[in-house]
C-alpha cells in the first residue's frame, strides 16, 4: 500500500496537531494489518546484504510496504537500518542475528584524550547511501523516515565497553578527556542527521520518524540508554547539556525513555522546555504491568509532552489506554489481523475519542 492509496491530507493535520498536543477530530492511531494481497518478500545472502545493501534495502521495504494495510493515521513509511550507525563512533562493528553489534575498541583508559572519528568510516556511508537510495527510489510512492539515534554517552560506552567506562566516569583526571571525546560524538551525530534530512527533503515534505510520526519540520528522536546506569547528580553533569543540544538541534524533538530503570530521570528531562515529546518503551519486564505503565504516560503527558505509546500484539488495550489517557498529544500504534479489524479499531478509537473531549 502507498500513498496514492492514502487520503493524505487530513492524516498530515492530525499528525501536526499531536506535536502540538492538540486534537482535529479523534487521537491519532496507528493501525496496520497484513494487505489483502501479498507480494513476494526478497530474502538476503546474509545479515550485511539485508541491513546494508542499499539496493537489497530498497526491494526490501517496498516489498514490506506493498504487503501492509495501513489504517487511521498509519504512512507508509520506509526506513535505512539505524543500528548501522552503532559501531561510527569508533566500535568495532559486526553483523550477526539480523542487527549489528559492536565490540569494543579501546582498550586503555589513556586513550581518551586521542579519540578520533573517522567521518568517512563505513558504517555511516552503508546507513547514508541506503537512506539516500531510498530516497530517490520513492517517488511520492512513500516517505522515508529517519530513524532514532542514540545519545554520545551510549557511543562512547560501545567503543570503551560499559564496565569500564562506568567505572573511569568517576576519575577526575580523564574527565577533560572524556568531555572532549563527548563533544566528538555529539558532532558526528549533528553531521550524520542532517545529511539524512538534507538528502531526504530533496523528495518529500517534512520528515517523518520511528515508528511513523509526521511534521512538517525536522524531527530529532533520540535517547540516552547510558541513563539507566547513573543518578541525577551524574546525569546533570554528563547528560543534560547533551539533552539540550540535541532538543534544539531541530523544531521537533522526541525523547525516548528506555524502560523503567530509565524513570528516575523523567521529570528533569521534562523540564527541557523546547522538548516536544517524550516515548516510554515499557520493556519486557513490565509489559503486563498496564497500570504502572500507563502511569509513566501519564507522568509524561502532565510534563506538557506529547508521546506515542505501542501495543503491537495487544489491539485489545485500546479501550483501557483512551480512557484512561488525555487524547490529546497522545498517538496509539497497533496491530490488526487483518483490513476489516484495522478499520474497525479506528472507528473504535474515534468513538472513544468523543466520549472524552
Amino acid at each position: 500500500m502507498f500513498l496514492n492509496d492514502i487520503n493524505v491530507k487530513p492524516i498530515l493535520a492530525r499528525h501536526e496537531a499531536f506535536w502540538k498536543r492538540e486534537i482535529v477530530d479523534r487521537v491519532c492511531i496507528s493501525v496496520t494489518a497484513p494487505a489483502d494481497k501479498q507480494v513476494a518478500v526478497p530474502k538476503a545472502r546474509s545479515d550485511e546484504e539485508l541491513l546494508s545493501n542499499p539496493e537489497f534495502v530498497v526491494r526490501r521495504e517496498e516489498a514490506r510496504l506493498q504487503n501492509t494495510y495501513f489504517a487511521g493515521d498509519a504512512l507508509p513509511v520506509a526506513y535505512a537500518e539505524g543500528n548501522l550507525l552503532y559501531p561510527c563512533w569508533g566500535g568495532l562493528g559486526r553483523f550477526e542475528k539480523g542487527t549489528v553489534w559492536v565490540d569494543p575498541s579501546m582498550h586503555d583508559l589513556q586513550e581518551w584524550k586521542d579519540l578520533r572519528v573517522d567521518r568517512n568510516n563505513i558504517w555511516i556511508k552503508r546507513f547514508l547511501d541506503s537512506n539516500c537510495a531510498l530516497a530517490e527510489a520513492s517517488k511520492g510512492r512513500y516517505l522515508v523516515g529517519t530513524q532514532g539515534f542514540f545519545g554520545a554517552m551510549d557511543a562512547l560506552a560501545l567503543v570503551r565497553g560499559y564496565v569500564d567506562f562506568l567505572m573511569e566516569l568517576g576519575l577526575e583526571e580523564v574527565g577533560p578527556s572524556l568531555h572532549l571525546a563527548q563533544r566528538k560524538a555529539i558532532e558526528l551525530h549533528k553531521e550524520i542527521i542532517t545529511k539524512a534530512w538534507n538528502d531526504v527533503e530533496k523528495y518529500q515534505k517534512g520528515t517523518v520518524t520511528t515508528p511513523g510520526i509526521w511534521a512538517p519540520g525536522r524531527i530529532n528522536f533520540w535517547s540516552a540508554d547510558f541513563s539507566c546506569m547513573i543518578g541525577p547528580s551524574d546525569l546533570e553533569k554528563w547528560l543534560i547539556p547533551e539533552f539540550e543540544e540535541m532538543v534544539n538541534l531541530c523544531e521537533f524533538s522526541m525523547y525516548h525513555l528506555d524502560g523503567p530503570d530509565a524513570v528516575r530521570h523523567l521529570s528533569r528531562i521534562g523540564q527541557m522546555k523546547n522538548l516536544k515529546g517524550i516515548q516510554f518503551t515499557i520493556g519486557p519486564q513490565m509489559e503486563n504491568d498496564v497500570p504502572y505503565w500507563l502511569g509513566v504516560v501519564k507522568q509524561i503527558q502532565a510534563l506538557g509532552k506529547a508521546t506515542f505509546i505501542y501495543f503491537y500484539e495487544k489491539p485489545e488495550l485500546l479501550e483501557t489506554v483512551l480512557k484512561a489517557l488525555d487524547p490529546r498529544g497522545l498517538f496509539l500504534f497497533t496491530q490488526a489481523k487483518n483490513v476489516k479489524q484495522a478499520d474497525l479499531l479506528v472507528e473504535k478509537a474515534a468513538e472513544l475519542t468523543s466520549k472524552r473531549l
